[in-house]
C-alpha cells in the first residue's frame, strides 16, 4: 500500500511539474507578436524538441521559409537578399562611401563603394591579416543593380547557384565584399588567405556567407571569397555554424 502511494505521489507531482512548465511556456510565447493561441499546442510541441520559443514559433508560423518568395527583406534591422529576397531595383545605401586605405582592384571609370561601417571593420581585418604576412585585397563591395543587371546579361549560361539576378545580390546592400589577394585572386579554400579569413573574419563582424553543405539553404554554391558584415551577431554564427537564413529562423521572430 505504501508502494503504491509514494508512486501516486510521484505521478501527481509530475503532472504538476509538467502543468508549470506549460503555464511557464504559455506566459512566455503569448508575449509575441506573431504567437496564434490557435496554434498553441504546436508551439508548444515545437518547443518541447528546441527549447527556443523564437524558432517554435517560426517553426510554426513559417514551416517553409527557406524556400518562401517574399518581399520581406528586413528582420529586426538584419538584412536578408537571397533568391527569396529582394531588394527594391532602386535601393540604393544612404551610407556608401569611396574605398581607401586597403588594398582593392582599381577598374576603369568606376568607383569601389562600400558601407561606411564594414570598410571600418574590413580596414581592421586586413590589418590584422597583414601582420600575420597575408596581403588581402578587396575584389568588389557595393554593386549597383544597373551594375548586376549588366553582369547577369553578359552571360545567360553562367551557373546562377553562383550568380544573382539583379535585385537579388547582396552586393547591392554594400554589406558583401568578395575578398582576393594581390596573388592569388579570389581566396579559394586551399590557401592561407582563406584560412585566415575562415578563423578570423567573425572577430571584425564577417561571415562566410556561403559556406560548404549549406546549399540548399543560402540557394547558392560554396564561395570562399564572399564575406558579409553582420556586425554582433557574427560569433554566434560563426560559433554554431550557421548561416545567415538560420540564424533568422532561429533568433529572429519572424512576422
Amino acid at each position: 500500500m505504501k508502494k503504491i502511494l509514494i508512486i501516486l505521489l510521484f505521478f501527481l507531482t509530475s503532472c504538476k511539474n509538467i502543468d508549470k512548465t506549460y503555464d511557464d511556456f504559455y506566459n512566455q510565447i503569448k508575449k509575441y507578436g506573431s504567437f496564434d493561441k490557435d496554434l498553441i499546442y504546436q508551439y508548444y510541441e515545437s518547443y518541447q524538441k528546441t527549447n527556443n520559443l523564437i524558432n517554435s514559433l517560426n517553426l510554426v508560423n513559417h514551416p517553409d521559409f527557406y524556400n518562401t518568395k517574399s518581399s520581406t527583406y528586413l528582420y529586426n534591422d538584419i538584412m536578408l537578399v537571397n533568391k527569396n529576397h529582394p531588394l527594391p531595383s532602386n535601393f540604393i545605401p544612404n551610407d556608401l562611401i569611396k574605398v581607401k586605405d586597403i588594398n582593392y582592384i582599381k577598374r576603369e571609370n568606376e568607383e569601389m563603394l562600400i558601407n561606411n561601417e564594414v570598410l571600418e571593420h574590413l580596414t581592421a581585418l586586413f590589418i590584422d591579416a597583414k601582420t600575420n604576412n597575408i596581403d588581402l585585397c578587396l575584389f568588389s563591395a557595393y554593386r549597383s543593380f544597373e551594375k548586376q543587371a549588366s553582369l547577369w546579361h553578359e552571360d545567360y549560361s553562367f551557373d546562377n547557384m553562383y550568380k544573382a539576378v539583379p535585385g537579388y545580390s547582396e552586393h547591392q546592400t554594400g554589406l558583401a565584399v568578395d575578398i582576393s589577394t594581390s596573388y592569388d585572386g579570389l581566396t579559394s579554400s586551399k590557401t592561407i588567405a582563406f584560412d585566415f579569413l575562415e578563423k578570423n573574419a567573425y572577430k571584425y563582424g564577417f561571415i562566410l556567407r556561403y559556406p560548404k553543405n549549406k546549399e540548399q539553404i543560402t540557394g547558392y554554391n560554396y564561395e570562399p571569397w564572399h564575406f558579409r558584415y553582420v556586425g554582433d551577431i557574427s560569433r554566434l554564427i560563426y560559433e554554431n555554424n550557421l548561416t545567415l537564413e538560420e540564424y533568422i529562423y532561429n533568433y529572429v521572430e519572424i512576422k
